[in-house]
């Protein structure tokens, strides 16, 4: 027996709606999950970030419409998936960029490094939700505003908002 709802929708087409949802979800998210992080050997480590810290510096922020703007997107800094990034950049001469970055409570053991900007001093970290964790940091405005954290274990699940401070 088939059920027929109001607008025609069966239950043969809800349960496969929701089966290629979770199909979906596990392709997207739970299948992507990299590895636990382990522990570099210090030069190794010394050598990555250096690496990373050259890739933040080297990244352009992509042309807005406005005079003001940011740029935020995650990437793979290096020729593998080994290690993601979070990037952000404005170029704002009177604004401050406070971002607040959100992920689940394993993200701040993948974090490996992080260069450009500083734990806000109004929020810094703190756990909205039982196993989740958000961290704001302040891009203050001027020339060199690039920021960059960088993750182990490939790819990470992230959600980010930004807020603007005017600071002439």
């Amino acid at each position: 027996m088939m059920l027929e709802f109001e607008d025609g929708t069966s239950a043969e087409y809800i349960s496969g709606f929701f089966e290629g949802y979770e199909s979906g979800y596990t392709d997207g998210v739970v299948d992507t999950v990299g590895p636990a992080p382990e522990p570099l050997d210090p030069f190794l480590e010394e050598m990555v970030i250096a690496s990373f810290e050259d890739w933040v510096g080297e990244q352009e922020q992509r042309a807005g419409r406005f005079f003001c703007g940011q740029d935020i997107r995650l990437d793979f800094p290096f020729d593998d998936t080994e290690y993601m990034a979070l990037w952000a950049s404005h170029n704002c001469a009177d604004w401050d960029l406070y971002l607040t970055i959100v992920g689940d409570e394993e993200m701040e053991a993948h974090a490996l490094a992080e260069v450009g900007a500083n734990l806000s001093l109004r929020r810094g970290c703190y756990n909205p939700f039982e196993g989740v964790i958000a961290c704001e940091f302040l891009i203050p405005h001027g020339a060199e505003n690039k920021f960059g954290i960088l993750f182990q274990g490939g790819f990470h699940a992230i959600w980010y908002e930004h807020e603007w401070e005017y600071n002439p």
